[in-house]
């Protein structure tokens, strides 16, 4: 099938514009969620006036008591890659609980500000170290060569991985099976159907894996999903089954039905959000 260059360009061009404008969204986004991860962390204003009677703080002994936390917070979230490169990723976890319990106990025996400011630090800490980065522990790879490279890959050479990997195609997998939420699912959807090198058959192309992601998502629930692709999925011809995939993904419990094409899911997502009003 041929393409004519000025086509692929302009698609080209309005791809890399999408992916800016949703780039920056994101960043802004997560600018947002980091001033309300501050607040939702370290408001203490409902103790601040019994904490200054306590200790007979000044204004500034109050505000360094206030914002240690938030200290502690910068101070883990910064380390928690090197924390988690040398030990593991679980190893991380289990330190930012003993933390945790650490700062609890700290805080609620504290006889000093100085000592009440050092527990909400250790608190801070551990909030950085839990929250920072994800842990991967199920790993799924249809291709034998692929899946001996994921059982080999570990954050140090002394360090083996602790994720499972397990053999097979994900379009079978029973996800049923998982009880413990999940934080993020990642996967690499195929790109063939969708690259402008390739034949441009998108849901029409064998290789399409979306609805495989689909299943996944309404069976998991994750709180983030994160797919890779290629720019040519934002090309206009793609245009409706894309805006299909984004509405399947943001409505969970709207299930595709046993041999329901994605037009028949669409009319019924579209369907659900006319009666959400």
């Amino acid at each position: 099938m041929h393409v004519p260059a000025a086509a692929v360009n302009a698609d080209v061009v309005q791809a890399k514009a999408q992916s800016l404008r949703y780039v920056v969204l994101l960043a802004a986004a997560t600018a947002i969620s980091g001033f309300l991860f501050g607040f939702d962390t370290a408001v203490i204003n409902g103790v601040l006036l019994l904490l200054r009677l306590q200790f007979a703080l000044s204004n500034l002994q109050t505000e360094i008591a206030a914002s240690s936390l938030l200290l502690g917070c910068l101070l883990g979230a910064a380390g928690a890659s090197m924390i988690g490169d040398r030990h593991g990723r679980r190893k991380s976890l289990i330190a930012s609980a003993l933390l945790f319990a650490l700062s609890s106990v700290g805080a609620a025996l504290a006889t000093t500000v100085m000592l009440f400011s050092v527990a909400r630090l250790v608190g801070g800490l551990a909030i950085g170290l839990k929250h920072a980065g994800f842990h991967p522990e199920f790993l799924y790879e249809k291709d034998p060569v692929a899946q001996g490279t994921l059982r080999a890959n570990r954050l140090t050479a002394s360090t083996p991985p602790d994720w499972e990997v397990h053999k097979g195609d994900v379009t079978k997998v029973d996800w049923t099976g998982f009880s413990s939420p999940v934080r993020l699912l990642a996967g690499g959807v195929p790109c063939q159907p969708f690259s402008l090198a390739g034949n441009h058959l998108a849901q029409r192309d064998g290789r399409n894996q979306f609805p495989a992601l689909i299943r996944a998502v309404h069976a998991l629930r994750p709180q983030a999903i994160l797919i890779e692709n290629v720019y040519g999925l934002l090309r206009s011809d793609f245009a409706r089954y894309f805006e299909y995939v984004l509405r399947a993904l943001s409505a969970p419990s709207v299930v595709p039905r046993k041999q329901e094409s994605w037009q028949g899911h669409n009319r019924r997502l579209k369907a659900k959000e006319r009666s959400r009003g």
